[in-house]
């Protein structure tokens, strides 16, 4: 497993970033390998979707390390996993639980600072906590997982100001999470390059952004992200897909 974090981690090199087109169960997962990706990561919203749930942690953990451990076993590749605000609100539980992820096969996750019932970030001390509980059962076990901690400070649905006027907040929390054992750092809603590149400048660890398209990875690679990844995008491209064409065949 250390070589895989490794190697994993490796990937996340500057102008060379690691690019995450979201998986949601074994068979996209396998076909998105299939297409030369490097790594694969999971989407909470689409693998929710897919089966018939919310997103938001309405789909039993039991039910997320099933599909984890599915596509850790039909991949050859690095697997790194959504597991939204870490299924509690207590460090120790967030810690097992991820660890209960890590041992399906997965070598990362992400885990969000969004509050599950305002949407909005929670207090900084808070999500220092589940991370520093993460680090140290981890590393507690020997076995390394990648750490990649999502903050919804250009997310929120609270915060009315600009994104630019969100910065200082975002930098806090980078370093703070940072220094409580996060590998990287991914801030989802973050659409202008210059920002991204102000981030890329001032923090250390790689900095992951969410993009819809090949266009905005393209700008994004070129602000300096070290991961991109795709959300739900993929999963909601290929249902449209699927829609149209049984329409069109059910139309006839």
């Amino acid at each position: 497993m250390t070589l895989m974090y490794d190697h994993f981690a490796s990937l996340h090199a500057p102008g060379t970033p690691l690019v995450l087109f979201n998986a949601w169960d074994a068979g996209s997962a396998l076909a998105i390998e299939r297409s030369g990706a490097k790594a694969i990561a999971t989407s909470s919203w689409a693998v929710a979707a897919a089966l018939g749930f919310e997103d938001g942690e309405s789909l039993p953990l039991d039910w997320l390390e099933r599909i984890t451990r599915r596509i850790a076993k039909s991949i050859s590749v690095p697997l790194t996993v959504d597991i939204e605000t870490g299924y509690s609100e207590d460090p120790a539980e967030v810690a097992d639980h991820a660890l209960r992820i890590r041992n399906t096969g997965a070598v990362g996750i992400n885990i969000e600072d969004r509050d599950r019932k305002t949407a909005s970030p929670v207090p900084l001390a808070k999500h220092v906590l589940k991370l520093r509980a993460i680090s140290s059962a981890q590393k507690s076990e020997g076995e390394p997982l990648f750490i990649n901690a999502r903050s919804d400070v250009f997310f929120d649905p609270e915060d009315p100001s600009h994104p630019t006027e969100r910065m200082g907040h975002a930098v806090e929390r980078a370093h703070a999470y940072v220094d409580a054992g996060a590998d990287g750092i991914f801030f989802p809603g973050l659409k202008d390059p210059d920002l991204v590149a102000r981030l890329v400048e001032e923090i250390g660890a790689p900095i992951n952004v969410m993009v819809p398209d090949v266009e905005q990875l393209k700008i994004m690679k070129q602000a300096g992200a070290r991961r991109i990844s795709f959300g739900p995008a993929p999963y909601l491209s290929a249902m449209e897909m699927l829609t149209n064409c049984s329409r069109e065949a059910l139309t006839l």
